[in-house]
């Protein structure tokens, strides 16, 4: 199995850069008839080595398709999670990617999910179904699903459906709707040839739309004195979630939660409001957040408590920002739903990645 977690090692390498994930963002699998080899959650593609991998046991896995779970989400998540836990062996203890059970359901050796701005564009788009019909034509394609253990029970049963229509063949590229892309193979060849036609496909088809692509240029900087004069108030009414506040040119933020990486670095929503210490009480009692990010017509402020907590929001914020600029090409954005967004808010699995990657 070594040559294959090499292969895979060095697929999770090529496509853990900024073009296809951010942050802690996508996941990559191998697999033989016994094992399946996954990502740990909370790490970076780009950070994996062949001995990183959780190794798990395919058999016990594989239960999560056949047993019953409580109808109550928090207590069919902690079921999910012990049955994860179980199927992992013991010569590498760790945290598997919640999607693992996603992975199984795939018959190819070889899975690499990613969230490419490209992708995303048309993947968050209200036409995005219909676009993905037409351009991708061999592709599958599913309406949102809360990830994790609902998504591969979706998955399993879409890719079966695909199969029977098929011959028995699987696609090789699958679409998630407000999520990003599935891309599965026997080869490292395959994978890569299905990379390189996706994203040539969507360089077309927003070039046949009149949507840049590029992206683009950073505005002009706002003055040190912005940062300044924000500073106080925003500690004062934030407290160690404004220990580190960075000040960005002024974007046109996405007006809601663009996919669940978005939601979990950026939160749901911004602050667009005056920055007084009242109203961004009020804004943290209504949302039951703080304010990650600020839009204001000065500049964008990324608050954490930490730098790489700014950091990754101020990214990406600027990635909503573009994700929504491109969706033009096919309607439009659209957000996730509230009954969606709730669940993401709430899921500890996501809280568990979020702190593991800054």
């Amino acid at each position: 199995m070594k040559n294959n977690l090499d292969i895979i090692t060095a697929l999770s390498h090529e496509f853990g850069t900024a073009r296809y994930v951010m942050g802690g963002g996508g996941n990559t699998s191998c697999k033989d008839r016994e094992t399946l080899w996954i990502k740990p959650s909370g790490t970076t593609l780009l950070g994996l080595a062949p001995e990183r991998f959780i190794a798990m046991d395919r058999a016990r896995l594989a239960t999560l398709f056949t047993i019953e779970t409580p109808a109550d989400a928090t207590a069919r998540e902690a079921l999910v999670k012990s049955v994860m836990e179980a199927a992992v062996k013991p010569e590498t203890p760790g945290r598997a990617s919640v999607e693992a059970p996603v992975h199984e359901c795939f018959e190819a050796r070889f899975v690499v999910h990613t969230h490419p701005t490209l992708a995303n564009g048309l993947a968050c788009a209200l036409g995005g179904r219909e676009a993905a019909g037409k351009w991708f034509p061999d592709s599958l394609w599913l309406d949102y699903t809360d990830p994790g253990y609902t998504l591969s029970l979706r998955v399993r049963k879409e890719l079966e459906a695909y199969r029977a229509n098929h011959e028995g063949r699987e696609p090789r590229l699958v679409w998630l709707q407000n999520h990003g892309v599935f891309v599965a193979g026997n080869t490292a060849e395959e994978i890569r040839e299905t990379y390189a036609h996706l994203m040539g496909r969507l360089e077309e088809a927003y070039r046949a739309a009149g949507v840049d692509t590029a992206t683009p240029a950073p505005g002009t900087a706002p003055p040190d004195s912005f940062r300044e004069a924000a500073l106080p108030v925003l500690q004062a009414a934030l407290g160690t979630d404004a220990t580190v506040v960075l000040a960005r040119p002024p974007i046109n933020c996405a007006a809601g939660p663009v996919s669940p990486d978005h939601l979990v670095y950026v939160k749901s929503y911004i602050y667009e409001g005056v920055v007084t210490e009242e109203a961004l009480r009020a804004f943290a009692a209504r949302r039951g957040y703080p304010a990650r990010v600020l839009a204001l017509p000065e500049g964008m402020l990324a608050c954490g408590a930490t730098a790489a907590v700014a950091e990754r929001a101020a990214e990406f914020a600027a990635d909503a920002a573009r994700i929504r600029q491109l969706a033009r090409a096919f309607g439009g954005v659209q957000y996730l739903s509230d009954a969606a967004r709730r669940f993401l808010e709430n899921w500890e699995v996501e809280s568990y990645r979020a702190r593991q990657t800054g």
